[in-house]
């Protein structure tokens, strides 16, 4: 499915067609079950080796951290794996996102269900995020 014209803006809503979340997910439930949330600017975006397959490979700079990032190595970047295709997030370089991300940290992913969106739209979720981070 080809994302062309359509504004990552209103991606949330859409979901996409082919993409199955099950039952929507609060920013709670979303924060407890992820092992990292950050807010992050794409530094770049690849497709992963034959290893990953399926998979595009996002380094982030990670500006803000919320969850997790003790598990990672001494540094301000962080890999993600998103999936191709109907759940996966379209990453853009230089755009700064709230990412919700699953995995060992060799391997962490998100997708769309997780809520991981682009940080303009991420208004409320990231208040919470920043609360529940704080132990609220």
């Amino acid at each position: 499915m080809c994302l062309g014209s359509l504004s990552l803006l209103s991606l949330p809503a859409v979901l996409m067609a082919d993409c199955k979340c099950g039952k929507a997910k609060s920013t709670d439930e979303s924060y407890k079950e992820s092992d990292l949330v950050i807010l992050g600017q794409v530094i770049s975006v690849d497709t992963a080796s034959i290893l990953h397959q399926g998979y595009k490979i996002v380094k982030f700079m990670m500006t803000v951290p919320y969850k997790g990032s003790e598990l990672l190595p001494a540094t301000e970047y962080v890999t993600v794996y998103t999936q191709e295709g109907a759940c996966g997030v379209e990453f853009i370089k230089q755009n700064d996102y709230l990412i919700f991300a699953k995995g060992p940290p060799a391997f962490l992913t998100t997708s769309t269900c997780n809520l991981t969106e682009i940080q303009e739209t991420s208004g409320e979720k990231q208040v919470r995020v920043e609360k529940l981070s704080k132990g609220g």
